[in-house]
C-alpha cells in the first residue's frame, strides 16, 4: 500500500486488492470498521466510483485500469491515517 499527500489531496493506493471485485470487499470494511456511510456508488464496465462518509469526511473509492484507491482532501487525513495503519497491519 503507498499513502502519497499531493496539492491538498491524499491517497491511499490499495496494491494488494487491486481488482474489480475487490472493492466490495475495501467497502464493506470500511462500513464495519469507520462507520463509512454510503453517499453513491457508480458501477461501470471496468471502472467504479463510490463516495463515502467517514466522521463528517468525504473519501472517494475508485477502481480503474490502477486498481484500488481511496481518495480524500487533506483534513482527512487523521482518518486516512487511521485505516492505512489499520489495513496495513489485516494485510501484512
Amino acid at each position: 500500500m503507498f499513502l502519497k499527500i499531493e496539492n491538498k489531496l491524499i491517497t491511499l493506493d490499495i496494491v494488494t486488492l487491486n481488482t474489480y471485485e475487490d472493492i466490495e470487499s475495501i467497502g464493506k470494511y470500511l462500513e464495519k470498521y469507520f462507520d463509512a456511510k454510503v453517499i453513491e456508488k457508480l458501477d461501470g464496465p471496468d471502472a467504479r466510483v463510490w463516495i463515502y462518509e467517514i466522521q463528517n469526511i468525504k473519501f472517494k473509492l475508485q477502481h480503474n485500469s490502477y486498481g484500488n484507491i481511496l481518495f480524500t482532501a487533506i483534513y482527512g487525513k487523521p482518518v486516512m491515517d487511521m485505516i492505512y495503519s489499520d489495513l496495513k497491519n489485516r494485510l501484512a
